[in-house]
Order: C-alpha cells, then structure tokens, then sequence
C-alpha cells in the first residue's frame, strides 16, 4: 500500500521481466500482472512516485508473449484482464 514501496519494488524487478515472463507458472503470472494493474488503480495520484516504476514495469512486461496472453485473457464477465482493470 505504500507508494514507496511500490516504486522499489517495481524498479526491482524490471530487470528481471524476462525471468517473471518466462519462469513464473500461468497462475503466478496472472497474479503478477494483476497486481500491476492494481497498482496503478490504487495510486490515485498520476503524479505518484510508484506511478512511473509500475508503467515501467508493466511495459517491460508487456514485451514478452506470455504476458500479452494472459492479458488477453478474458475473465469471467468475458473481458479481457487488461479492461478490466481499465474501466
């Protein structure tokens, strides 16, 4: 919850986004890839110190083709993961 924590976390892992991409089962990727979203739905604040170390993470993320699936993946209400998030 807290946004400092956010942004050191996020920044952490950057480097890594091809191990999370790649050595992370679906289920945790998902859970990844949902706490992003959540993160940034959470700030509140656009101007939010994590706000730029999510959107990089999440970016760099994004590359990766596993990821792009699983947010591609629709949800029980039949929208994919990614508008959910959104809307």
């Amino acid at each position: 919850m807290d946004d400092d924590v956010r942004t050191v976390a996020a920044s952490a892992l950057t480097p890594i986004t091809v191990i999370l991409a790649t050595g992370l089962s679906h289920q945790e990727l998902c859970s990844v890839v949902d706490t992003l979203w959540d993160c940034l739905a959470e700030g509140g604040d656009d101007l939010g110190s994590s706000t730029g170390a999510v959107m990089d993470l999440l970016g760099a993320m994004i590359a990766h083709p596993s990821v792009m699936e699983v947010m591609s993946e629709t949800d029980s209400t039949g929208y994919a993961l990614s508008v959910t998030h959104l809307g």
